[in-house]
């Protein structure tokens, strides 16, 4: 992630940042553009550079990686985004880990008539979202905090 509070675009050490660690994951991109709301995933690196040449921004949330939980694909690349679903207000994680009680939050998501953007009929769902759920759901004052 990277802001510039005086409006000038970060695009350029984001590709800088991403190539001095690009070792780390290769398989999954995405690109929040904050100033625009615009989320922009692939599973194509090609593309990604492409798109970071092509559109200036003064604040970026850029993610890639090394899937462990899930195929590569465009749809359970990070960030992941609740977009839509609290009005006016979104919300948008990426995160590298596993959550081990993914099941169980996925459940009571869904019971909420919540509908996970990365997931499929094939492979199922990006682990990670349920972490973005259920985080959103507990700033959102929608279920009680837990210590």
């Amino acid at each position: 992630m990277k802001y510039n509070i005086d409006g000038t675009a970060v695009n350029e050490d984001i590709f800088n940042m991403y190539v001095d660690q690009r070792n780390r994951g290769k398989e999954g991109f995405g690109v929040f553009d904050v100033s625009e709301m615009n989320l922009v995933k692939n599973s194509n690196e090609d593309k990604m550079i492409s798109w970071l040449s092509k559109y200036d921004s003064n604040f970026l949330v850029f993610h890639h990686r090394f899937p462990t939980s899930t195929l590569n694909t465009k749809r359970t690349a990070h960030p992941i985004s609740t977009k839509g679903y609290f009005g006016n207000t979104q919300y948008v994680m990426v995160h590298n880990g596993i959550i081990y009680n993914d099941d169980d939050l996925h459940k009571a998501h869904t019971e909420l008539g919540i509908k996970y953007t990365t997931e499929t009929a094939e492979m199922g769902y990006n682990d990670s979202e349920c972490l973005l759920w259920d985080l959103a759901l507990t700033l959102e004052g929608k279920q009680p905090r837990t210590e």
